[in-house]
């Protein structure tokens, strides 16, 4: 379990550029045996390894610190396919139609499209119609959300005040089962 290869780290008494890895069990740079290696956020922002040398292709060294990350719209889009695949294979997974819902609404967040708003809705009955309320805290939930979203707030009230008789419920149970008579 290497933490840190190729040099050591600023803080290091020994300020050598080591070929031999930092030993993070040990706590201990990698040459000198005595120094104590302290990491923290600003020591590992700040440590770069060698530069790579440019491939002889012409293409721009990769530099450790470009990662790809991709753009949120992309992450839910994506959340969107992977959990509508989900519910396609079985629609009677609540699980999976919550967050279905959720990441919808976190698509009309993020774009300010409304299209999606009867989406959410639809997962979110779609889970409740699959298990009861009582028993789909999930469901009721991104439904309270989902007509929040859509400026149903009277069925969103309703559905919020059930959703809170229905953790009063549980919460309750969850003490009697806890305290034996």
């Amino acid at each position: 379990m290497h933490l840190l290869a190729g040099a050591c780290i600023p803080e290091c008494s020994c300020r050598t550029s080591c070929p031999i890895p930092v030993d993070s069990l040990q706590n201990r740079c990698c040459r000198s045996r005595v120094c104590i290696r302290r990491p923290n956020f600003f020591t590992l922002r700040e440590w770069s390894p060698r530069p790579v040398p440019p491939a002889k292709t012409g293409a721009a060294p990769i530099s450790p610190r470009t990662i790809e990350v991709p753009a949120p719209e992309d992450a839910t889009e994506s959340a969107i396919r992977f959990y509508a695949a989900r519910v396609k294979h079985d629609p009677e997974d609540t699980r999976s139609q919550n967050a279905l819902a959720e990441y919808y609404l976190q698509r009309v967040r993020e774009t300010g499209n409304e299209d999606h708003l009867p989406l959410a809705l639809e997962a979110a009955r779609a889970s409740l119609t699959a298990v009861m309320a009582e028993r789909n805290i999930g469901g009721l939930s991104a439904l309270a959300h989902a007509e929040f979203s859509n400026h149903s707030f009277a069925a969103a009230r309703d559905h919020a005040l059930q959703l809170l008789r229905s953790l009063r419920t549980r919460a309750s149970r969850m003490r009697s089962w806890a305290m034996p008579n």
